[in-house]
């Protein structure tokens, strides 16, 4: 599901909600709902002002952002869109990619990390590879890097390179 679909139904539902005060109390439902705009875009401005933000992936009911602050990047979690948390990585991220319920990430030192409840997790190095891109399609994880590199897996741990004709 899209980071904007729960977004909206987010908003959605707490429309239903806010509905039943405007039909009862309509003076107080502007003022709840001007409120409740003034700090929905708040927060959202401040995800956007304070971060890049290069990928979202939604899993678990979770959000998991990989923004870039200060040329380092972070990785952010949250369960409602409100409050978000930082997990702690060692390296900086290039990508992640959800897929087999886990969310992998690749490093700048080509490192392939999983995300789990307590932070990031190292499980696998490549860094023999220049690795650009990660992604998930049809139950594998693909990996594109320079070269036309491409290599998938099914869990992250163990590799398969897939010959391709290209060079670039």
């Amino acid at each position: 599901m899209s980071f904007t679909r729960h977004i909206g139904e987010f908003v959605g539902q707490a429309r239903g909600y806010f509905n039943i005060i405007r039909r009862s109390q309509p003076a107080e439902y502007r003022q709840i709902m001007s409120m409740f705009a003034t700090i929905f875009v708040f927060i959202l401005n401040n995800l956007i002002i304070n971060y890049n933000i290069k990928k979202i992936v939604f899993t678990n009911n979770q959000y998991i952002i990989l923004a870039i602050e200060n040329n380092k990047s972070n990785l952010l979690k949250s369960n409602n869109l409100l409050q978000w948390e930082k997990i702690d990585t060692d390296d900086n991220l290039k990508d992640l990619s959800f897929g087999n319920n886990k969310i992998l990430t690749i490093s700048e030192s080509n490192d392939i990390g999983i995300v789990s409840n307590t932070g990031l997790v190292k499980i696998t190095s490549l860094r023999n590879k220049r690795i650009n891109q990660l992604t998930f399609k049809d139950d594998f994880f693909y990996i594109l890097g320079n070269g036309g590199l491409i290599m998938r897996s099914k869990n992250g741990l163990k590799w398969t390179e897939i010959v391709t004709n290209t060079n670039n």
